[in-house]
């Protein structure tokens, strides 16, 4: 069982390989408009290229499945569909793990004032990332790929007003232009041990991914495939 889930895990990169140059293009455009609209949320910019690129893994893996009939070929064969969720699940969770030690390194080279505040603070921010992204994961299990990204594409809207709204309206109490949430965190570690406060943030994540991934095999073995 363990290695189909590892021969699954690694189908999920090599789907991946074809992508690389959009994902460079994608990446560089992005980190370079935010960051001339808002030079110094660097660390935002950061974590958000980071969920970027695992949102697009995690969406070109179910949409290469689902075009190619990839998922119908895998159940007709002695693979059990909890296996199918659990190679989904390490193969987000091995690129995840890569994109934090990429996330921390960027930023403490980047910062030179705080490093080890300031890579904790981007760390987190894309923690909370990875948070949406367990909640998406079940989506995608239960409804698909078309209809999930459609169901998620209106959750990441309210999501990105609502912090949008909570910075203007946090700036403006603070009497500042152009607010800086990653700052603030950075800043609010000068009390807090940036280590501690990043394992309770990972711990957080690490549960409900598990979680999440607990739903994905409820809702995947009800699903109808043909």
């Amino acid at each position: 069982m363990k290695n189909e889930t590892i021969r699954l895990a690694v189908k999920d990169f090599q789907i991946q390989v074809k992508w690389i140059k959009s994902y460079v293009i994608t990446l560089l455009v992005f980190l370079a408009m935010f960051l001339l609209m808002s030079p110094k949320q660097y660390q935002m910019a950061f974590s958000m290229a980071a969920l970027v690129t695992l949102y697009r893994f995690i969406n070109l893996t179910m949409y290469e499945d689902e075009k190619n009939n990839t998922l119908r070929l895998i159940d007709s064969l002695p693979v059990g569909r909890e296996t199918v969720v659990k190679a989904r699940y390490l193969s987000t969770g091995i690129l995840t793990a890569a994109l934090i030690i990429v996330l921390g390194a960027v930023s403490f080279i980047a910062d030179r004032t705080d490093r080890l505040a300031s890579a904790a603070a981007t760390i987190c921010v894309f923690l909370i990332y990875v948070i949406l992204m367990a909640v998406y994961m079940p989506i995608g299990f239960k409804l698909g790929y078309i209809k999930a990204v459609n169901v998620n594409r209106f959750v990441f809207i309210g999501i990105f007003l609502l912090i949008g709204i909570g910075s203007m309206l946090m700036g403006n109490l603070a009497g500042q232009r152009g607010y800086d949430a990653a700052g603030s965190l950075t800043s609010m570690f000068a009390d807090t041990s940036p280590a501690l406060v990043t394992a309770v943030f990972a711990v957080a994540a690490i549960l409900l991914y598990i979680v999440s991934m607990k739903v994905s095999v409820v809702f995947y073995k009800k699903r109808e495939l043909f």
